[in-house]
């Protein structure tokens, strides 16, 4: 997933990446983990970060040295918001990243009836957008001088 991650990010040397763009960047690795039958190992991971159980701390430990430059170009988006503030951004990211993906029919379930024709799809872009929302942070923070 991180190299697929930087692999979007290198698409495009030079320019900094969008809030919407990184979230993206993000999220579509997890989908292709999902679209490949990896639902199981999202949840495993899910469940980790939520219990904080046995193994938390090697996955913690490198997930933030596997997405440096995903977290540079983070840096790049939000100057001068602290480093452990765009690291916790990057945590909830994730964790409710693989929260929903981890069951789409969960998802779906938790919103009622109405939402039992809400696709994979649709259930994808809606978490690019709370992504992006999490990745930028608050409108009034998100560009510091």
């Amino acid at each position: 997933m991180t190299g697929e991650r930087n692999a979007v990010l290198r698409e495009s040397p030079g320019k900094d990446a969008t809030a919407r763009e990184l979230a993206r960047a993000f999220v579509q690795p997890v989908v292709a983990v999902l679209e490949s039958g990896g639902e199981c190992w999202i949840r495993l991971v899910g469940r980790l970060l939520a219990t904080g159980g046995d193994g938390l701390d090697a996955v913690a430990e490198s997930f933030f040295e596997r997405n440096a430059a995903f977290v540079a170009q983070l840096d790049r988006l939000c100057p001068g918001i602290p480093r452990r503030t765009l690291d916790f951004r990057l945590s909830q990211a994730m964790t409710v990243t693989l929260n929903v993906l981890g069951d789409v029919g969960r998802t779906r379930r938790l919103h009622g009836p109405d939402a039992a024709d809400w696709t994979t799809g649709q259930i994808v872009g809606d978490l690019v957008d709370v992504v992006t929302s999490i990745l930028a942070g608050p409108p009034g923070a998100r560009r510091r001088k």
